[in-house]
């Protein structure tokens, strides 16, 4: 199931809890609340049932990502990849099982229930748009017929009534006055340009003013913005059917807060003259009933004996009902944040790491395993004591890129199983002299790690200023594991210290470049990412992989002068490779007069999705400048 359905349906249960214990205010606090009120605090359950604000350890959101994972997992077999598109039905390739030791293969196929659950959220999201289009189609229509058939009203007398009432009102905005015999009561419609259309212009001077009170009103109050709020958070949420009972009640509470308002400053003849008004305007019109969106003045036979009583029995509320509203108000509020929502990882983090961490994971003889297939979802095996118990399967080949921090600590050590499932790990790297615990995983109890392989470990230098280190590439520090069938492969140093002459040149100090074991020197940064190199002889690489010269923490910014001669036979075959070139990255540096032939960097990152290649430089920052070099490709590049 989406990660975002489940956060639309934790959020309609927040929002249910919240209307349950608003129902159950209403009835307790009828004496102490104003109508506006009960119309108003609609507004924090729809903003519940909209807005995935949530604290961390929210009920709700503890409560169903709990219960939702338990239900969807131990039930049905089957695998969830973060951000998903469409599941479509293909076979689920387990490839290793550790059960006693042994290995096994096997193919699960999703089972029907299994698809119909992962694409929930699109079936979700097509009704909610269907619904929305309907809505807005239906009442574009109703606008247009209502239109249509309405006749524009140009006597001066009411024009005048209702040009004194607006700007007693203090709206500025020009609202237009038609008649339409067809419809039912007397609505306003039209968002930015407001139209009050009338059953008939046969209404007596009063009940007209009254009338058109109640209608500018409910323009003052945005009440049509409100009633499509409502519509949205419907659509969105159409399994709820309390959602539909909350359209209802609101739909009430609108016209009695709007009676509320209107009476506000009115004297008791002036309330027994509005309400007159409402009973003349009982079936005046025809039958063509107003949309839900509009906004009406009639109202069905009970509900208009429920405003009318509300007018008759109207008083002033004292200002001590101030302070219950706001401390309600309070209540209600605190129960929005602490009813929270399930949480989607990717608004609580940046969206691409999110992406990365979330883990893909089969339901394997009844045991959960989490499939490793990058370096962010390694690392965050490590973020949390729940993730150090889980069970992994190493699902790709992955190439550490940066140094290495040791998963599990003393207080909280790795308790799960770790299973390389024939992949390698490439590029362990630990160099910081005030390391204690060194390796891929630091402290381990009662853990299995097997069919691990660790390929290019450097870690021999960590922990330098260190008596008693602990260090193992797989676990520093294992207590009662079993480690079976791991493969480590150190990093091979390839680059030994190398002398190379100096020249001084019209002030400036130059390195002179002779022999391949210099120039990879320079690569090594043993000389210093910042110095003017210059080549003195053509130079035949072995095939031995090329390391680029300058990296994006070490970017190279000094200059190489090619010097006319050539670099012949560079190659780079590391399919992670994600800079490739004789120059990695350049900062401000000057690379020149360089002749390159047969070179070989064709197959070099091909496991990588994005990458920087080219020849002479991959990335170049600042004012660097790479110029006058010359280019020849071996045959198959050609």
């Amino acid at each position: 199931m989406s990660e975002f359905l489940k956060m639309a349906v934790s959020l309609s249960i927040s929002g249910t809890l919240l209307m349950g214990v608003l129902c159950l205010f209403r009835v307790a606090c009828k004496k102490w609340t104003s109508k506006c009120w009960r119309y108003y605090i609609w507004l924090l359950i729809i903003a519940r049932l909209l807005l995935p604000f949530s604290t961390e350890n929210s009920i709700v959101g503890k409560m169903f990502g709990e219960t939702l994972d338990y239900v969807e997992h131990s039930q049905v077999q089957t695998s969830e990849v973060a951000a998903p598109l469409f599941i479509i039905p293909e076979p689920l390739h387990t490839d290793v099982i550790v059960a006693n030791g042994e290995v096994k293969n096997t193919v699960q196929w999703q089972s029907v229930v299994a698809l119909i659950v992962q694409n929930l959220w699109a079936i979700w999201l097509l009704v909610a748009l269907i619904m929305l289009v309907r809505k807005i189609t239906v009442y574009q229509s109703f606008v247009k017929y209502v239109q249509a058939g309405s006749t524009q009203i140009d006597d001066i007398e009411l024009l005048e009534q209702l040009g004194k009432i607006a700007a007693k009102e203090n709206v500025k905005v020009g609202i237009e006055l038609s008649a339409n015999s067809l419809i039912s009561s007397p609505m306003l419609i039209g968002f930015f340009r407001p139209c009050i259309v009338l059953p008939t212009t046969q209404i007596a001077s009063s009940d007209f003013s009254k009338i058109m009170l109640h209608e500018i009103t409910h323009y003052k109050r945005k009440d049509m913005f409100y009633k499509w709020i409502i519509q949205i958070t419907i659509c969105l949420h159409w399994f709820n059917p309390f959602v539909y009972i909350m359209g209802r009640m609101i739909s009430q509470d609108c016209e009695l807060s709007c009676d509320e308002a209107v009476m506000r400053n009115l004297d008791m003849a002036e309330r027994r003259s509005y309400g007159n008004a409402l009973l003349n305007t009982v079936g005046i019109g025809g039958c063509y009933k107003d949309y839900v969106a509009s906004v009406a003045l009639g109202e069905s036979k009970e509900r208009l004996k429920e405003r009318l009583d509300a007018i008759m029995e109207y008083r002033k509320k004292p200002k001590y009902f101030i302070f219950i509203s706001l401390l309600l108000t309070t209540l209600f509020l605190c129960g929005f944040v602490y009813t929270g929502a399930y949480q989607v990882n990717a608004l609580a983090n940046d969206t691409g790491q999110a992406e990365n961490t979330k883990m893909e994971y089969a339901i394997i003889n009844d045991e959960k395993w989490y499939y490793v297939t990058n370096e962010t979802q390694l690392k965050s095996i490590g973020d949390t004591a729940d993730s150090l118990s889980k069970k992994y399967l190493l699902n790709n080949d992955i190439q550490l890129t940066s140094d290495w921090k040791p998963i599990g600590t003393a207080d909280t050590p790795f308790t799960g199983v770790f299973n390389g499932n024939g992949s390698a790990i490439h590029g362990l790297t630990m160099k910081e002299p005030s390391a204690e615990i060194v390796g891929l995983f630091g402290y381990a109890k009662e853990a299995t790690f097997h069919n691990i392989e660790l390929v290019d470990v450097d870690i021999s230098s960590a922990g330098s200023d260190i008596e008693n280190k602990k260090v193992d590439a797989i676990c520093a520090v294992p207590t009662d594991c079993k480690m079976t069938d791991n493969r480590i492969y150190p990093l091979k140093d390839t680059v030994k210290t190398v002398e190379i002459e100096t020249l001084e040149f019209k002030g400036k100090i130059y390195y002179l470049v002779f022999t391949e074991e210099q120039l990879r020197a320079i690569s090594a940064g043993q000389y210093g990412m910042d110095k003017n190199f210059m080549q003195q002889a053509d130079i035949q690489m072995s095939t031995d992989e090329w390391i680029p010269i300058g990296t994006h923490d070490n970017p190279f910014t000094g200059s190489y002068n090619g010097n006319g001669f050539e670099i012949k036979g560079l190659t780079m075959k590391n399919p992670y490779a994600q800079v490739v070139g004789l120059f990695g990255v350049a900062d401000g540096a000057q690379i020149y007069n360089i002749t390159m032939r047969d070179y070989d960097i064709l197959s070099a990152g091909a496991k990588v999705t994005i990458k920087s290649v080219s020849p002479i430089l991959g990335y170049g920052n600042g004012t660097t400048n790479s110029y006058d070099n010359f280019l020849y490709p071996t045959e198959d590049l050609k």
